[in-house]
């Protein structure tokens, strides 16, 4: 289970992971929420084997006074400042030590956000109108087709500073025996793509790097019309490495697996034994809908 569930409700490491422990779960991934305060507790616990760390979300610890709810988002690979590109490597080379010092078989990586404030805000203005319907369909689709058109232009120069970020950190990852998991985005502005994690996967086809395919993001993006269902499940399963468990409705995600619209009846059968498999919760879940997420997962073969 994340931590992105607890993270915030606590300032000790050691109290909560032995919270997530006690529904049950033996493995923990670490979020991009959890503080250099709270990492020795969880540390103490890994050495005393009273728990297993599958993977880590850069990056790990959160920079000192970064706010939770951004910190994701504040050293994109995609930026046109070269020195936030190199702090963002550099920050995640920290978390890869952190992954191997915890025996964690792989790290999750937001690659990339735009950098474009008329593309955010074009986004915003086609999901409102998409979710709240106060336009009809032509001015809908209007907006979208404008997106689209916009979000091409960056495309290319995001992509090449991906990709060096990623050349520099894969050697790196490869000699810790940390995989690197590429995520896919809840935002149509952010990277990558589905053509463009093609690319990616492509140009970098070492077995350290691939997919982590998080449900709720590309059920986000199959509502709003940018993906078919199923889609990258199906494009990429032979290259995906972790997946993060949830369900969602709408554009709403972080839900209990079983309580939203994602269909999980497909994703048994491309799973394989070595995919890590996170549940990635909200904060207002509760302890008994965390545990029928489970019920509901392993019904579904998913355990």
């Amino acid at each position: 289970m994340s931590t992105s569930w607890n993270a915030l409700r606590h300032n000790e490491g050691y109290a909560m992971i032995s919270e997530i422990k006690a529904l049950g779960f033996e493995g923990v991934e670490i979020n991009y929420q959890v503080t250099a305060e709270q990492l020795p507790g969880i540390q103490k616990l890994y050495q005393e084997g009273q728990v297993t760390i599958s993977s880590l979300h850069n990056i790990v610890p959160m920079p000192a006074g970064a706010d939770p709810n951004t910190a994701h988002r504040l050293f994109p690979f995609t930026s046109p400042n070269p020195e936030v590109r190199r702090t963002a490597v550099e920050l995640t080379k920290k978390t890869i030590d952190h992954a191997a010092g915890l025996g964690a078989k792989g790290i999750v990586l937001h690659l990339g956000e735009s950098w474009d404030s008329g593309l955010i805000d074009l986004e915003r203005s086609f999901v409102s109108a998409r979710i709240k319907s106060f336009h009809g369909q032509e001015k809908i689709n209007e907006l979208k087709s404008k997106l689209v058109s916009l979000r091409k232009i960056y495309s290319e120069p995001g992509i090449e500073r991906i990709r060096e970020c990623l050349k520099e950190l894969l050697p790196y990852a490869e000699e810790r025996r940390v995989k690197l998991g590429l995520e896919n985005r809840y935002w149509y502005a952010q990277f990558p793509n589905p053509e463009e994690l093609a690319f990616l996967l492509q140009e970098f086809r070492s077995d350290q790097v691939g997919l982590w395919y998080d449900m709720g993001h590309s059920a986000t993006l199959e509502y709003l019309g940018f993906l078919r269902k199923n889609e990258l499940m199906e494009k990429f399963s032979d290259r995906m490495i972790g997946v993060h468990l949830m369900d969602c409705i709408r554009n709403s995600d972080h839900l209990p697996p079983g309580k939203g619209n994602i269909d999980f009846s497909n994703l048994a059968k491309v799973l394989k034994q070595d995919t890590i498999k996170v549940i990635e919760l909200a904060p207002g879940v509760s302890a008994s809908e965390s545990r029928e997420g489970v019920t509901f997962l392993q019904k579904q073969g998913i355990g």
